[in-house]
């Protein structure tokens, strides 16, 4: 009977564990939904599926990621790069986790780059005020660019906005080296508005807003100074869509394994005793008779001394065989549970012992396990 509880356990044990580790059903339902349309190409499809399978779990990052990659397939880079911040506060898998940042650099490199083309086209049709503020915006999705800081504040400059333009220059100069090719035309234009250069210890900020025009090295309207082009990032692998329950080396799918050999050890071992106890009661019981049937000189359900003899060591072989069964299945428990602690998979690992018990009202083995 013990045994049989024992195995109830660990079952109820395996099933918790499972529930904690899987997505809710629904929500894997409309992620398939999604998986079927970005497979299709139909990559927006896929973002409202994989949106909608986030609302219903939002406990389970993959529709994060999932949505992200979709709506990056599907040109939607602002919405894409919010996905992938979204997930890199809330995944835990280190694979995922690298592959979001690579993903979302990325994105934003090539936002970076549609703001400086409408930067460019502000400039050149006289709107300083918004070329300024598109070249910001350009250099803060790609900050090694610091010459679209450089750009905007000249073009802060050019609109007349004196703070501003005091403010980006002298960030620019903080952050530039004193090699980079703006670097000298950015120091005398900020001394020309009245600004402290990085040197100087002064504030940068906030001169008279009517200081006095200011006779540029180069023209403000003129081409940007050359740069050399960044090194190209290597190029990303490959992202192969995801299955329907959308994770990636999540922890539990690689846990399951010494899970599930915890689970048959522990049905081994309530077998093996099972099988232990009828085989130990049918001995006593034969014992039991023969003696009782001896002490009255009576026969013994037709069995002499030979007969008795015979079936009882049939029944200690059962009583025997049923032993070795029951250890076979405590060893394999042992080894499971240390397959677990060990590392049998990412999360936390788990401490599990085999504790033999003996004593006048039987003997066994307690399994403990605690994570």
């Amino acid at each position: 009977m013990r045994a049989w509880f024992f195995a109830c356990a660990v079952a109820m044990l395996l099933a918790s564990h499972a529930a904690w580790a899987a997505p809710k059903k629904e929500a894997v339902a409309v992620a398939a939904v999604g998986e079927a349309a970005y497979k299709a190409g139909n990559f927006k499809g896929a973002l409202e599926k994989f949106l909608v399978a986030r609302q219903l779990d939002p406990a389970w990052p993959e529709f994060t990621y999932n949505a992200a990659l979709a709506a990056e397939r599907a040109g939607l880079l602002d919405q894409a790069a919010d996905l992938y911040t979204a997930y890199l506060s809330e995944g835990a898998d280190p694979a995922g986790l690298a592959a979001a940042k690579q993903k979302l650099a990325a994105v934003n490199r090539v936002r970076s780059e549609a703001l400086e083309k409408e930067a460019d086209a502000a400039r050149h049709a006289g709107d300083a005020v918004l070329a300024a503020g598109r070249y910001r915006k350009a250099w803060q999705l790609h900050k090694e660019r610091l010459v679209l800081l450089y750009q905007a504040g000249r073009q802060f400059q050019k609109a007349g906005l004196v703070d501003e333009a005091k403010r980006t220059l002298a960030e620019y100069l903080r952050l530039a080296k004193d090699d980079e090719p703006e670097y000298l035309s950015a120091k005398v234009e900020l001394k020309a508005l009245g600004g402290a250069g990085p040197d100087s210890g002064g504030d940068p900020s906030p001169g008279p807003a009517t200081a006095p025009p200011v006779k540029l090295t180069t023209p403000i309207d003129g081409p940007p100074p050359k740069v050399d082009p960044p090194v190209p990032p290597p190029p990303l692998h490959p992202v192969t869509p995801v299955g329907p329950i959308v994770h990636k080396a999540a922890p539990a799918p690689a846990r399951i394994g010494p899970w599930l050999a915890i689970g048959g050890s522990a049905l081994v071992v309530a077998a093996g005793g099972v099988w232990f106890g009828l085989a130990r009661s049918d001995v006593s019981a034969l014992q039991t008779t023969y003696d009782e049937a001896k002490a009255k000189s009576i026969p013994f359900a037709g069995m002499d001394q030979k007969g008795y003899a015979a079936e009882k060591a049939r029944l200690e072989d059962a009583y025997f065989a049923s032993s070795t069964v029951a250890l076979v299945g405590v060893a394999g428990v042992a080894v499971s549970a240390a397959w677990l602690a060990l590392g049998g998979g990412d999360g936390p690992a788990s401490n599990v012992a085999v504790v033999p018990k003996f004593g006048p009202d039987g003997d066994g083995a307690a399994l403990l396990v605690r994570w």
